[in-house]
C-alpha cells in the first residue's frame, strides 16, 4: 500500500493541483539520497516519480550508474550494483 503525506498541495481541500520544476541536485551522490527519499516517501515507483516530474527513467538511471548504482524494483531505490 501506497500512502501521500499531505499530498501535493498540503492537503488544502481545494486547492489548485500545480506542477513543481524538478530540479535534481548536481552532486551524484547527494542526487542519489534524494531520489531514494523522494522514493520512499512519495512514489510507489521510478516511472511514477519520472512521468510527474517530467524526468527520462533512463537518464535518471545512467547517472546512478555512473556511480555504482542501479534501481531495484523490489525496493523502489537504487542500490549498489553488485561486483
Amino acid at each position: 500500500m501506497h500512502f501521500r503525506h499531505g499530498g501535493r498541495n498540503g492537503g488544502n481541500i481545494g486547492a489548485r493541483n500545480t506542477k513543481t520544476i524538478m530540479h535534481i541536485p548536481e552532486d551524484n551522490f547527494i542526487a542519489l539520497s534524494y531520489i531514494n527519499t523522494k522514493l520512499r516517501d512519495e512514489y510507489s515507483s521510478l516511472e511514477e516519480f519520472c512521468g510527474e516530474n517530467d524526468l527520462s527513467p533512463e537518464d535518471i538511471c545512467a547517472r546512478m550508474a555512473q556511480i555504482g548504482y542501479n534501481y531495484d524494483k523490489q525496493s523502489n531505490s537504487f542500490r549498489q550494483a553488485l561486483k
